[in-house]
């Protein structure tokens, strides 16, 4: 029989299904050859990958960890500094230290009483920013401490005459502090130097 024009006879389909295999046949050589090639190659660069992203997240880690190392190394300094300040600040304001300080000749009760407030609220305030570098704990105690001294001088106060001069006043100051058998300034003073020593 004649085969059909644009019609493909048995013996051509064949030869046709045999070089379309062939052909596949190739392809599937020529891609396992190069897989033999490039697949060591991707091995090793996701080998490579991984052991780079690995080191290099342990070295941003290591700097995160020296970044604060750093900062604390610069922190201790600044809060010695401050825990030094707020003992001298307690001292400043012990009321047998301040009268002896800020009393001067010729003043009167009244005066003396208004620099003796003075004094410690301007001490207090020159040191707020202290509170920053100690506990909270430490701070109350030290703000504890101020207020008894503030009350102490006022009462004292209270408790004298008006035609009482100046030295009156002031020895009534230090005699009523010395009269006292506690005062908040020794236990935030205890506690200042016993945070100091656990720190450092």
């Amino acid at each position: 029989l004649e085969s059909r024009p644009g019609v493909l006879s048995e013996k051509q389909l064949t030869l046709h299904f045999s070089v379309s295999e062939q052909n596949k046949a190739f392809v599937m050589n020529e891609f396992l050859e190069i897989l033999k090639y490039v697949l060591p190659s991707l091995i090793v660069f996701a080998v490579a990958y991984f052991l780079i992203r690995s080191f290099l997240d342990h070295e941003v880690k290591q700097l995160r960890e020296e970044k604060k190392d750093g900062t604390r190394k610069a922190v201790i300094p600044m809060r010695f500094q401050a825990y030094e300040r707020i003992v001298l600040f307690m001292e400043r304001i012990s009321p047998a230290n301040m009268v002896l300080r800020v009393n001067k000749a010729g003043m009167s009760k009244e005066l003396l009483h208004a620099e003796l407030l003075r004094t410690v609220r301007e001490e207090y305030e020159h040191n707020l920013a202290q509170q920053i570098y100690i506990s909270d704990k430490a701070w109350d105690l030290v703000k504890g401490a101020k207020e008894e001294v503030l009350s102490d001088i006022n009462t004292a106060a209270a408790g004298m005459g008006e035609k009482s001069s100046a030295v009156e006043y002031g020895q009534q100051v230090i005699g009523q502090n010395l009269e006292k058998k506690s005062h908040a300034s020794e236990v935030a003073l205890k506690f200042l130097k016993e945070e100091i020593r656990e720190m450092f």
